[in-house]
């Protein structure tokens, strides 16, 4: 990545300098393409909107709280990684807390790590779209056990679709 700068926000002064000796100890290449800068995420990316090609978010537990400001500081064309460690309430260990987290109830069943990818995915396009931004996950287009392509669908009524007392 030749002409690419990288910047870490952190607000912990220790995480700060321990950043900055990493970066030092990484010699002069290093030291012209790394910052690390003592403040909120959400504040720089905010402050700086539309000026990263690349936002990645890896923080301890959910990514939503960081999702809109990373969104608002991509360039067009830019690309939005995403990491979350909160798989217990994506997987459907606490619906409320999903919900409040990333706008939707998991099911607790043996798919609940496709769904908690899914419920990720969806909580990103439904903040990318108050931008009207395009929005679509990088992942495999087919399955690498059987070679088949993925069918994608949804959202979809999860409830009976038929009341027979009135059909009847």
């Amino acid at each position: 990545m030749p002409n690419c700068t990288f910047v870490k926000s952190e607000t912990c002064v220790a995480s700060v300098e321990a950043c900055r000796r990493n970066i030092k100890f990484n010699g002069s290449v290093a030291t012209a393409k790394v910052a690390s800068k003592l403040v909120d995420a959400r504040l720089y990316m905010l402050t700086h909107p539309k000026e990263f090609d690349m936002a990645d978010l890896d923080p301890y537990g959910s990514p939503s709280v960081f999702q809109n400001f990373a969104i608002q500081s991509i360039a067009d064309g830019g690309m939005l990684m995403c990491t979350a460690t909160d798989m217990a309430v994506l997987c459907g260990g606490n619906g409320e807390v999903c919900y409040s987290k990333y706008g939707s109830y998991p099911l607790k069943a043996k798919y609940c790590h496709e769904m908690a990818l899914r419920v990720l995915l969806a909580c990103i396009e439904n903040t990318s779209v108050r931008y009207l931004l395009g929005f679509g996950p990088v992942v495999p287009q087919e399955c690498s056990d059987c070679g088949k392509k993925y069918n994608m669908g949804g959202p979809i009524w999860p409830a009976p679709i038929h009341d027979l007392d009135w059909v009847t």
